[in-house]
């Protein structure tokens, strides 16, 4: 007899199809538990793909903020404000024209205003600008790139001066003597 024959000797083939489904459903358990950690790892790996998507783009977005924030103020910064005893400045030196130029000085507002380019005699200009009658009065409408405005101030004690401007995209900025910048929403 056959090791294979003794082998079966000792089983009762009445039994074969309960072993064989034994062993087949050994199987099947087996491969659903398989299944099932290879699709937690694949949840785990999608976990942190999506973390780190998600950490990138919260990087990403604050990049885009801050370059939307520095192309909003740009222009903005590029004015320039110098304050004498008997004149204010506001230097255009941004790359765009900014407009609705007031000067804010103390409770005293300016006598006149006017603007000179670069190479300008504030006080000549002002003294001719009234002569032609193209004084502009307290306030200037616009201000072109590398001009200044220039506002005669008032007789009187230093007071605190500002100035204030809107730029090309519309935006209301407020410049004081002390280089502060805000915007109309008083944001920096």
């Amino acid at each position: 007899m056959t090791v294979y024959a003794a082998a079966m000797a000792g089983i009762d083939l009445g039994d074969a199809p309960t072993w064989l489904g034994a062993i087949f459903a050994a199987g099947a358990a087996g491969a659903a538990i398989w299944t099932l950690k290879s699709q937690r790892d694949q949840i785990a790996e999608q976990r942190d793909f999506i973390a780190e998507q998600s950490a990138n783009l919260r990087l990403e977005r604050e990049a885009l903020l801050a370059a939307a924030k520095d192309r909003r103020e740009r222009q903005a910064r590029g004015v320039r404000l110098e304050v004498e005893r008997q004149y204010v400045y506001v230097f255009n030196e941004s790359d765009a024209p900014i407009m609705s130029v007031s000067c804010i000085d103390g409770d005293a507002p300016p006598v006149r205003s006017c603007v000179v380019d670069a190479t300008g005699n504030v006080a000549t200009e002002l003294i001719a600008a009234m002569v032609r009658g193209e004084d502009s009065g307290p306030d200037i409408d616009l201000v072109g790139v590398g001009q200044a405005a220039v506002f005669q101030r008032a007789e009187g004690g230093r007071r605190a001066v500002s100035v204030s401007f809107s730029d090309v995209a519309g935006i209301d900025w407020w410049r004081d003597e002390d280089g502060a910048l805000l915007d109309a929403d008083g944001r920096h």
